[in-house]
């Protein structure tokens, strides 16, 4: 059995796979992260040894968040700042006694899109809205799927004499303290402010990283894709013909983590 772990500043959700071929997600768990890194580590291990009592092969990690070099654990995370610091590879280690392996979750998501979700080999941008905002770059170079991740919420841009973070603006953390409520109660007439300032954003990550094909995923662009349409006509204004051929969901939508935890291992060997 292999076990995934997708651990957001919202939800941790925990997948049961039974092949890193053609898999099947058995069975999915999701509870709301503590952002109290014992308390959740405690949860994920109660959880696990509840649904299942044989050998875990391997865990596979998608965590939101800036990792140690080594992938070890989180040096900096906006959501999860009680796990800033912690051994999690090295905890899950000593509970599970088995091999861990731990990616940035745009990563994750990315090699997961690629490894299981795509129907050809096509290079794409991958960006996280949720409760913050992360991204991964896919380039396929001969038989090899190379991810590369960077975190595009931290730019600044400045919207109608207000310069910020793009997170500030326009994520589920950012959204509910600038508007104070949370994204799924925002009027029509804020979320045409939402998208406009999403659209800055993408626009400078797309001036840097062009990309012909670009996949959403996260919280917010799961629960509001009805309107990217906005987001791409925006798009469409700035760049002309040179703008995204398409915006599409992940290929697993909301569990993109768990497919990209378990493309993560496979990825591993």
């Amino acid at each position: 059995m292999y076990v995934t772990l997708d651990i957001g500043g919202t939800n941790i959700r925990i997948g049961f796979f039974d092949s890193l071929i053609r898999p099947k997600l058995l069975k999915k768990i999701v509870m709301p992260t503590v952002n109290n890194y014992r308390r959740d580590l405690d949860k994920i291990s109660q959880s696990v040894s509840k649904h299942y009592s044989g050998k875990i092969k391997k865990i596979g990690v998608s965590v939101a968040g800036r990792l140690r070099a080594d992938k070890t654990g989180l040096v900096s995370s906006r959501n999860l700042t009680s796990w800033e610091g912690k051994r999690l590879v090295q905890d899950l280690k000593s509970r599970f006694n088995c091999p861990v392996v731990m990616e940035n979750d745009a990563v994750a998501a990315a090699l997961g899109q690629a490894v299981y979700g795509q129907k050809k080999k096509e290079d794409f941008l991958l960006l996280i809205w949720g409760s913050g905002i992360g991204g991964a770059e896919v380039k396929y170079l001969g038989q090899r799927i190379n991810a590369f991740g960077f975190e595009p919420g931290r730019q600044i841009i400045s919207v109608n004499g207000r310069a910020n973070d793009w997170e500030s603006f326009c994520s589920g953390m950012g959204i509910k303290a600038s508007y104070k409520k949370e994204a799924k109660k925002l009027s029509a007439g804020q979320w045409n402010e939402v998208c406009r300032c999403f659209a800055f954003g993408l626009a400078n990550v797309l001036n840097i990283r062009p990309a012909n094909a670009v996949i959403l995923g996260g919280g917010i662009a799961l629960g509001q894709f009805k309107r990217i349409n906005s987001v791409n006509k925006m798009l469409k204004r700035r760049f002309q013909k040179e703008a995204p051929q398409k915006i599409r969901l992940p290929a697993f939508k909301d569990n993109a983590g768990l497919y990209g935890a378990l493309g993560l291992i496979k990825n591993h060997g």
